[in-house]
Order: C-alpha cells, then sequence, then structure tokens
C-alpha cells in the first residue's frame, strides 16, 4: 500500500492513483532542494575556510613587513628603509641610526639564512 499526500480540488472524486504522481513530484522537488542547501552551505563553509586562510597569509606578511625596533611603521616601499635578502626582517629609516636597530640587525644576522644584509628593499 502507497501513501502520498497531495492537494485536491473540493467536491470532486479523484482516483487514488492519480494523487501518487503529484506527490512523486513534490518530494522529489523537496528533495532536489535541500541537497542543493546542503551543497550551498558546504560551499559557504569551503569560503569562510579560504577567506580565513588569506586574512592569515596577509597578516603574516605584514608582520614581516613591520619594523622590527618600532612595530608603529609598515614597510610600504622606499629604498631608505634597511631590508634583509631574505625578507623577514626590515627597519624603518627612523630608527636605522640608533644603537637599537644596531642590536636587532646583528642578532638577525646571526640566524638569517642569507647571511649578508642590504640597504633597500
Amino acid at each position: 500500500m502507497q501513501t502520498g499526500q497531495a492537494p485536491v480540488e473540493r467536491g470532486m472524486l479523484h482516483s487514488p492513483i492519480a494523487l501518487l504522481e503529484p506527490d512523486k513530484k513534490r518530494k522529489q522537488i523537496a528533495c532536489d532542494q535541500a541537497a542543493a542547501a546542503v551543497q550551498r552551505e558546504e560551499a559557504r563553509k569551503r569560503r569562510h575556510l579560504e577567506l580565513d586562510a588569506e586574512a592569515a597569509a596577509a597578516k603574516q606578511a605584514r608582520a614581516h613587513k613591520t619594523c622590527r625596533v618600532c612595530p608603529a611603521r609598515v614597510h610600504g616601499g622606499g629604498k631608505s628603509w634597511h631590508a634583509c635578502p631574505c625578507k623577514m626582517m626590515v627597519i624603518c629609516p627612523t630608527c636605522k641610526a640608533s644603537l637599537v636597530a644596531v642590536g636587532v640587525i646583528a642578532g638577525h644576522l646571526g640566524v638569517c639564512s642569507t647571511g649578508d644584509a642590504e640597504e633597500g628593499a
């Protein structure tokens, strides 16, 4: 015995077999809509993960461009900054001549993979 639901007109006689087909169509549409909703939710989650990864990469890139002496300035270009070729250490023009900067450069050269710092970016 099959069961189902179908909208019918009142006051008319309907065949039970004829009412099963609209119910199947309605159920198929509902199933398709549920599957589409699941796919949209998965796509939304993937997009959020991609955005989080991009934000983390941007934050890390900005941290590498921040002055190691005064973290208030970020390198935006220009040759007056002191930068190591490994791109892991930059010092702003204001701090470059200070004694603290000399210590930071010396400390970085001890662990730097390139082994030599140069002027410019």
